[in-house]
């Protein structure tokens, strides 16, 4: 029988503790843990939306690589997300295809 299925909660083996949630070192100088880790790792990220803004564009720049490489049929073995300064055209440029 496949054991991949979902992770009980309960299931004390199968609970890992976050990292954002392990202790951390305050501005203030006092160390927190728990909920106020959470959200001292969220304020240096630059706040929930910047936190979100930086997945959302890690996730489209790997999809992006994803399919560039299927089309030349080149695998994605071990994904690494690089920062990367795109030039925009339009849509109806000579190179788009």
């Amino acid at each position: 029988m496949s054991n991949n299925g979902p992770k009980d909660p309960k299931d004390s083996e199968s609970v890992k503790p976050a990292s954002w949630y392990s202790s951390v070192i305050a501005d203030e100088g006092v160390r927190v843990s728990g909920g106020a880790a959470l959200l001292v790792r969220i304020a240096k990220q630059g706040g929930m939306d910047a936190v979100c803004q930086k997945a959302g564009e890690a996730g489209a720049r790997l999809a992006l690589q994803m399919a560039n490489n299927a089309a030349t049929d080149t695998p994605v073995n071990n994904p690494k997300i690089i920062p990367i300064k795109a030039k925009i055209e339009s849509a109806n440029s000579d190179d788009a295809s």
